[in-house]
């Protein structure tokens, strides 16, 4: 197959509003035909959008998730969508955590993950960013965190960093760097492996 169409939703939920779209994608497969299908995005048509609405809150603080889950039921239904049509989707959650110098969409992450075959756990993704603080001082390593060292992210932080990339430019990337395989093996012989304890006390 060379080429095929799925439907694709994109949920954003926001501390203030909240919105769904669904979207039509034409994806075209890149690989010969000895290999292992490789599909890339090459168009891409908004069939159904919904109107803002106001993220349900039972306070401040939290969410109504009920309220959430019959607001986006309501949604498919109006578009007339069944969740078993869906074959694709990413969600895009704001708050806190975006008020932090940082490009992590879910794109961005993806490419993180394509790096490597073992699975990324990222128990803080989902924290902001005083309660991240909160767990360093617990462990004991926010005044390092806090030294004004010369680290990878003041060196080369590019101007605008990518917030949508694809694996494609990734390793096209990689390619253009020869003594990247060099690079990563003296990194790999000189890791250094820090043990933190805890102690009893709870993570949070």
């Amino acid at each position: 197959m060379d080429s095929k169409q799925i439907l694709s939703v994109g949920i954003d939920i926001g501390t203030s509003t909240s919105q769904l779209v669904f979207s039509r994608l034409e994806l075209r497969n890149r690989a010969a035909a000895c290999q292992i299908p490789r599909f890339e995005i090459t168009d891409r048509r908004i069939v159904w959008q919904s109107p803002m609405a106001f993220t349900p809150l039972t306070d401040v603080d939290t969410l109504d998730e009920a309220a959430l889950d019959a607001l986006i039921r309501g949604w498919y239904a109006e578009a007339g969508v069944r969740p078993e049509d869906v074959e694709t989707g990413a969600v895009i959650v704001t708050g806190e955590s975006l008020a932090q110098v940082a490009s992590q969409t879910m794109a961005a992450l993806a490419c993180t993950d394509a790096a490597q075959d073992l699975p990324v756990l990222r128990p803080c993704i989902g924290m902001d960013k005083i309660e991240i603080i909160n767990i360093s001082r617990k462990i004991g390593t926010f005044e390092t965190s806090i030294e004004p060292y010369e680290d990878c992210c003041t060196i080369f932080t590019p101007p605008h960093p990518k917030t949508n990339p694809t694996l494609d430019e990734i390793l096209a990337a990689e390619a253009a760097m020869p003594e990247l395989a060099a690079l990563e093996a003296e990194a790999a012989e000189n890791v250094e492996k820090i043990y933190i304890r805890m102690g009893e006390d709870d993570l949070l």
